[in-house]
């Protein structure tokens, strides 16, 4: 049975919940709790969510984000560290090391405890809708119905979560439908994986986020995002998250080449075509006031910069 202990708390492991680049996360249960434990290697991935949840901690539960529960590290040449590195050769045989490891090729695990979100990921609602998380479509779906209220519900509370944290010096950088949970019982919407988040002072480490929900300007130019770009780039990327819920497809197709002998990719984010004048069957289906505001958010998130309240405020009034 894979378990370990920590601090008098046995924890058991029940499921892989998914696998990034920043790290694995599984469900875990101690006593008659489940709890999200995430695992990574990566040491900027770890302290950017640590430092961001930390922030958020106090009101965590009322802004839809994960309530951190504990973090630490586990270090190499400690009793716990054999245990642990056996425990995810069995849990994750194919777990993403990062290239942060010590002479000896061993690695520090930084571990992050919070309370088990329960809910499905918005991707999957969005694949329903036809979208397949790339720019081919997908054949051959059948696409279940577009939920308006829904639509609604996820501005209602993400852009309430943007502008708290907004206002508080927090941007997240990586919002894609896989990173938000939706509950279908209570109809909450919750904002996980803060592994690229930065703050109003330490926003470094360049571009951040998946290609289809980063500002075209930012993809394309690769260039370096400053807090206040970051904050765009926030509402950009839960505007896409919507259009692609809305219509199926994303706003924009880009075009991926490599130069020879290169692993970075280039992109070419195909901007000269409106997304609002295609797709216009599916997107008549929303209300008016949201179709302009969600029209904003693609087109000119820029309007909204450091006042992500406003765009609230609009959302919901």
């Amino acid at each position: 049975m894979a378990v370990f202990e920590y601090q008098d708390k046995q924890y058991e492991f029940v499921m892989k919940l998914g696998a990034g680049a920043f790290g694995d996360t599984y469900q875990y249960k101690s006593g008659d709790k489940l709890f999200t434990i995430k695992i990574s290697t990566v040491y900027n991935s770890f302290t950017r969510e640590v430092t961001a949840l930390k922030a958020l901690s106090s009101v965590c539960m009322s802004i839809s984000i994960p309530c951190l529960r504990d973090t630490f590290t586990i270090r190499p040449n400690t009793d716990i560290y054999t245990k642990f590195d056996d425990l995810i050769t069995v849990i994750s045989p194919k777990f993403h090391k990062s290239n942060d490891s010590d002479s000896n090729g061993m690695y520090q695990y930084k571990v992050v405890i919070y309370d088990f979100i329960n809910g499905v990921p918005f991707s999957k609602i969005v694949s329903g809708r036809g979208y397949n998380g790339t720019n081919t479509p997908s054949k051959n779906v059948v696409v279940s119905p577009l939920d308006v209220h829904l639509l609604i519900s996820l501005g209602n509370q993400l852009l309430y979560t943007l502008s708290y944290m907004h206002e508080k010096g927090i941007a997240h950088r990586d919002i894609k439908p896989a990173n938000i949970i939706w509950n279908p019982d209570s109809n909450k919407f919750t904002l996980i994986d803060f592994g690229a988040a930065c703050t109003l002072n330490k926003c470094i480490g360049g571009m951040a986020g998946s290609p289809n929900y980063i500002l075209p300007e930012s993809l394309t130019n690769k260039k370096f995002e400053s807090f206040e770009q970051s904050t765009i780039s926030d509402i950009y990327a839960l505007g896409t998250c919507m259009y692609c819920y809305i219509t199926g497809t994303p706003p924009y197709e880009i075009n991926v080449t490599r130069q020879p002998g290169s692993q970075v990719p280039n992109y070419q984010v195909m901007t000269d075509v409106d997304p609002f004048m295609t797709n216009t069957s599916s997107l008549s289906l929303i209300p008016e006031k949201y179709y302009l505001l969600l029209r904003d958010m693609i087109l000119q998130p820029n309007i909204y910069s450091n006042n992500t309240q406003v765009l609230y405020q609009l959302w919901t009034s």
